[in-house]
């Protein structure tokens, strides 16, 4: 078999080795689910209509001849892409990623879309060239093998289930019909190139539909170097904290990215409000989040801007990041 002298002509030999049967590290290790799939991931069971479906897994729009294009002409060939999801899609999605980081098809929908986590970077970020800011592309367009482990984040995953039990049992007690359950990730018809995954959806006859985010900061945790022994009204007061006091009451930071993310897992879920919940093994704050409409507007022409602009070249050849592959 000849040595392989392009990426083209490595990635064809990738294939090759694959239908063959080979399973080798070097295959997984180079499976990015958009220019090549190994085995492994191509026997993980969901069915083509939604695997083939370019409008929900958006890196099938990816095609290596696009590599040779213009910047322009990648734009041109974007303007012609529809993206068009049914609400049994989105419906049947949302089930099916319940495990949400656990599961691959809640991997591969974030893929090329602006989740909520991300979306005050991208309202900020530039939409023309040249380059935008590749941390920001790269967690959109190639988040696979992005895997930030730290005590921070493990301390937040380990007690996230403490506290969504706690608000279950609260808001069952103090709410007519309450109920709060996990969720998968949110894609929406009217904006299909974005996504939220909220940490549970709730509802209550009393107050209607709600997202929930849940944060734990390990800095409140006794066993954090930082600032030991710290409550949630003192972190409220610290500088670019993420919590603020509104007189004599804590509230979310409007400016905060956090702030964003909550009205994007808002709107993306056609929730009525959403309540972001800081968590600590001392107490629990939980803070009730109003629609803000002017702020998702802006919101959602930026978002819109950056998925064609940037997003969308990205997606059909790589344009931003192909001399870095």
């Amino acid at each position: 078999m000849p040595t392989p002298r392009s990426r083209e002509d490595f990635l064809n030999l990738l294939d090759d080795l694959k239908s063959d049967g080979a399973n080798s590290m070097v295959m997984q290790s180079k499976c990015d689910r958009v220019r090549f799939h190994c085995n492994q991931c191509e026997r993980k069971w969901i069915p083509d209509d939604i695997l083939l479906n370019k409008s929900i897994l958006l890196q099938g729009h990816f095609d290596l001849r696009n590599e040779l294009k213009t910047l322009q002409e990648l734009r041109m060939i974007g303007k012609e892409v529809r993206l068009e999801l049914s609400a049994s899609e989105v419906e049947w999605v949302e089930q099916c990623t319940r495990d949400q980081f656990k599961s691959d098809l809640w991997n591969w929908v974030r893929i090329g879309r602006i989740t909520a986590s991300i979306l005050k970077s991208v309202v900020n970020a530039s939409n023309e060239f040249p380059p935008p800011k590749r941390c920001t592309l790269r967690s959109i367009c190639h988040p696979y093998g992005i895997n930030f482990e730290t005590p921070a984040t493990l301390y937040g995953r380990r007690n996230e289930p403490f506290a969504r039990q706690h608000l279950i049992k609260l808001w069952a007690a103090d709410h007519q019909n309450g109920v709060v359950s996990e969720c998968g990730i949110f894609l929406n018809c009217e904006y299909p190139y974005m996504a939220a995954t909220p940490d549970a959806i709730g509802s209550c006859t009393c107050c209607g539909k709600f997202a929930v985010e849940i944060k734990c900061p390990f800095r409140l945790d006794s066993k954090s170097n930082l600032d030991k022994q710290l409550s949630i009204s003192d972190l409220a007061g610290k500088p670019n904290s993420f919590l603020r006091f509104h007189g004599e009451q804590i509230e979310l930071n409007p400016d905060h990215e956090y702030f964003y993310q909550v009205q994007a897992q808002i709107f993306l879920t056609n929730a009525d409000f959403g309540l972001f919940v800081v968590w600590s093994k001392r107490e629990c704050v939980i803070l009730k989040i109003q629609k803000h409409f002017e702020l998702w507007n802006r919101c959602v022409e930026r978002s819109h801007l950056y998925f064609k602009k940037i997003i969308m070249p990205e997606l059909l050849g790589n344009f931003y990041t192909k001399d870095n592959q």
